[in-house]
């Protein structure tokens, strides 16, 4: 993320760590490497900072009305799996809204699912997640410097199944 106040320019870094969940710990010979670099080309009067970023850790609870007709466990499991990749890091970029309308809706496309009744979004902080904190409901606003993560995907996200 990059953000411009009169002549400074502040650059926000996130790294991936390898298990490819996002990691606002960067080294400082990263973040004074790239400060020299972008030195190059800022104009003469503009002073370059480069910080790390903000990771958002979420946790979704999803509740949906299902065809009985239909495997409970594949439906489940389906759900997890659109959530998971709806929320993919990949997706996104540092400071992207997260419309909850769409997922929903990708929800609602999972054959089976008749209705979604209810998606919470939590977020996760302390411990084994980021300390940043969010108070968010119909989307999740995009902070310039800041990236949206479901960081334990098994744990993370949950279903549960209501039959017709």
């Amino acid at each position: 993320g990059v953000l411009e106040d009169q002549n400074k320019i502040s650059a926000y870094l996130l790294t991936l760590n390898s298990d490819g969940t996002l990691s606002n710990q960067t080294t400082s010979t990263l973040r004074n490497n790239i400060s020299d670099y972008l030195s190059e080309y800022r104009m003469m009067n503009d002073y370059v900072e480069v910080k790390s970023g903000k990771v958002i850790n979420l946790a979704f609870d999803c509740d949906v009305f299902i065809d009985n007709q239909y495997p409970q466990t594949q439906i489940v499991s389906q759900v997890i799996q659109q959530i998971q990749d709806y929320m993919a890091i990949s997706n996104f970029d540092m400071g992207d809204t997260i419309y909850l309308s769409q997922l929903i809706e990708n929800i609602n496309n999972v054959g089976g699912v008749l209705n979604v009744i209810n998606l919470q979004v939590f977020n996760k902080v302390g411990g084994n997640y980021s300390l940043n904190e969010i108070s968010q409901t119909y989307a999740l606003i995009g902070d310039p410097i800041s990236m949206f993560e479901i960081k334990f995907p098994a744990v993370d996200i949950r279903c549960r199944v209501r039959m017709v």
